[in-house]
Formats: C-alpha cells, structure tokens, sequence
C-alpha cells in the first residue's frame, strides 16, 4: 500500500478551487458558553473539560451537569490552543509540490517513511502542497503559524535567504535540496554514485553508444548523474558525445519527446538509454514499443529510482534504487530531534547554527531492459 497509517494524515491543498460556493460558519462552542448554560463559571469548566489544574474543587453533581452540557452543545477542546500554551502539537508538517501533469511517485514513496514514522512516534501528519516553490514563498511562511511542530520539505528550490527566514520560523528537514541550504538538515542520495552504477553497468555489457536522458538543468541531483554518467563513460575509454546528453523534465512525456528526436536520428542512435528517472524511462519505452524498437535486444534502458511501477512495465525496468521510506523516516527522526531541541529563534550565523547534510547509498537493480550488445 502507497499510502500506511493513512488515518493520521491531512491533506492541506493550498491551491484554492475555483467556483466553491462559501456556506456560513457557525462558530465553534467555546468554554463560557458552557459555563453559562451549566451555571458555574468558566475555571470551574476548565477544570472538568481540560483538566486544568486549579484550586477550585467541584463536586460530583457539578462534574456531571458540565459534562452534560458540553456534550449536549458539543463543545470540543481547542487543541490548536491547548498545543500554543505546551509548545507542542504533536504534528509534523510535509510540503512538496502538487504537479498538474499528475502523481510525483518520488514524493509518494518517500511519504510513505514518513507516515510510518510519524505514527511510530505517535505523531499527526499534515500535508501542505504548493504550486511553485519560488513564487510561493509566503505560503510556506504561512505553514508555520503553529499548527504543526516543523515542516519536511521534498525536492525544495526556494532561495538560500529564504531558508534563513524560515530556519527562525521553525525547525525543517530538505529532502533532496536543489541547491546548498546554508541553515539546514539535508538528506540526500548519492547522485553521482547512481549516475555512475547505471552507465558503468552498460559499459559492461559492451554498449559504445549510451544516451543519457538529464532532468533539468537546475536540479543539482540531475547534474550529479550526469556527472557520474561521464565518469563511467571515461573510465570505459567513451569519447564524450555532448550530442547523446539530453536535457529535460523529470516526466513521462519529456521522455518521450527525447526517445522520438533519439529514433529519429537514423545511423546515429544509440545502443543504450540512461534515463535519469524511471518517469523518464517509462516515456521513453513506449516510444520504442510505438516504433517497434525491442528492448533490450535493440535498445537497452536504465532508469533511476526503483519506482514500485518500475516492476511493471515490460520487460521490467532495470534502475538505480533509492532507499525512499529510510529517506522518510530518518527526515522524521532528525526533525523531532530539532524540535525536542527546541531549536526555534536560535540565531541563524556560521558559529551558532551547524549544517547536517546525509548522504544515503544507492544500488544497481538488474531486470530485463538491459542485455549485451550484439
């Protein structure tokens, strides 16, 4: 299952629909207003209901009528204020962005961690999604008004000021950063390592001619993998082909596009495909199944992240794997740890503030899109 302890996640869309009729709001019951209808005062309501401690004793028969009363107007305890007076919500914040072109499996498997996690450690979930990390800045500042204790942020391009901001707002976790946060615990994975395991393992099985489909230019991990791309290639005694390098979107249809301009390039095309994720390698497949270009025997595939669909396409897509749920859960532990530290409003300069940046391995997964050249 993509999505465990699914019971302990909201799901905050900061996108507004358009065409949602307002409905009027009742306001919520509030402590004098039991008070008022149980006769007593609202210390001796406190007490019953929130266990406040006080010097006030009540007896059996007001304890009752209190608690008749409060059920019968449906009072609530306000726990975004009981967590203001304890420094404590008990819940932990997710922010990605929310792609129109659909599901981001990256995000999904790596929320996967962290719902465990979370509820391993007895802690709520809520979901916050952007539409663009740069213009949206404000959002994130707004995700910080206290309902949740910390935010973890997967795959954010805000500005290395922006972090400063938000490290005195509150305690956060990046997940695959795509640039150097000067105040930050960043998780990564070893990129280049990848870049390299995936090309050299073509190299190996005597392929000459390996493209490489990049994510974008601006990502920092993409750069990594094309990095261990040219290593490989060096190692291998490959004349670079700058032409063979092709960047591009982390997406199905951007690989695509790049496995049409590949097959279209007739004696030239490659033997082989490194693609930088398997949302990439997927697009790319198809293609050549529309063409009628067997994989492998014609044309080797790799991809980059183990994917749960990189299982299901045909033949099974061979991939560099990323630990997504170790990812998940060691960003929960690391944040509450912040938190229990009570990092908040600590001074943000170079003596005080230290810069925690993991980085965790990735492996080789062969399947069956990759053979021998002939």
């Amino acid at each position: 299952m993509i999505l465990p302890a699914i019971n302990r996640l909201t799901v905050a869309n900061t996108l507004y629909n358009e065409g949602v009729t307002e409905k009027p709001f009742k306001s919520s019951i509030t402590l004098r207003d039991v008070a008022a209808r149980a006769g007593v005062n609202a210390t001796t309501v406190s007490v019953v209901l929130n266990g406040n401690r006080s010097g006030t004793r009540v007896s059996a028969a007001t304890r009752e009528r209190i608690l008749s009363v409060a059920s019968e107007l449906g009072y609530s305890p306000n726990m975004a204020a009981r967590g203001m007076k304890s420094r404590r919500m008990n819940s932990i914040g997710v922010v990605d962005i929310m792609h129109a072109k659909g599901l981001n499996l990256y995000f999904l498997e790596v929320l996967n961690g962290i719902l465990e996690k979370a509820a391993e450690r007895e802690q709520n979930t809520t979901v916050f999604t952007l539409s663009n990390w740069e213009t949206e800045e404000d959002k994130i500042l707004q995700f910080c008004d206290g309902r949740v204790d910390g935010l973890i942020f997967v795959g954010p391009q805000f500005r290395a000021e922006f972090a400063q901001t938000l490290f005195r707002r509150t305690p956060f976790v990046a997940l695959h950063s795509n640039i150097p946060l000067p105040v930050s615990t960043t998780l990564e994975i070893d990129d280049e390592q990848g870049g390299y395991l995936a090309t050299n393992y073509l190299t190996e099985l005597g392929h000459r001619r390996i493209a490489h489909l990049a994510g974008p230019e601006h990502f920092s991990g993409a750069n990594q993998r094309i990095k261990g791309y040219l290593r490989a290639l060096e190692e291998a005694g490959i004349v670079y082909d700058a032409s063979l390098v092709m960047t591009g979107e982390f997406d199905a249809p951007s690989g695509r596009e790049r496995a049409e301009r590949i097959l279209d390039n007739g004696a030239l095309r490659p033997t082989a495909l490194f693609c930088a994720n398997d949302q990439i390698a997927f697009g790319a497949m198809e293609v050549l199944a529309e063409r009628g270009v067997p994989v492998p025997s014609a044309m080797s595939v790799v991809g980059f992240d183990d994917s749960l669909t990189a299982r299901m396409t045909n033949p099974p897509l061979t991939t560099i794997c990323q630990p997504f749920r170790q990812l998940g859960q060691h960003a929960v532990e690391l944040l509450l740890d912040q938190i229990g530290n009570n990092a908040v409003n600590k001074p943000v300069s170079s003596e005080e503030t230290t810069v925690i940046r993991e980085i965790f391995p990735v492996e080789l997964v062969v399947r069956g899109s990759t053979s021998a050249r002939s």
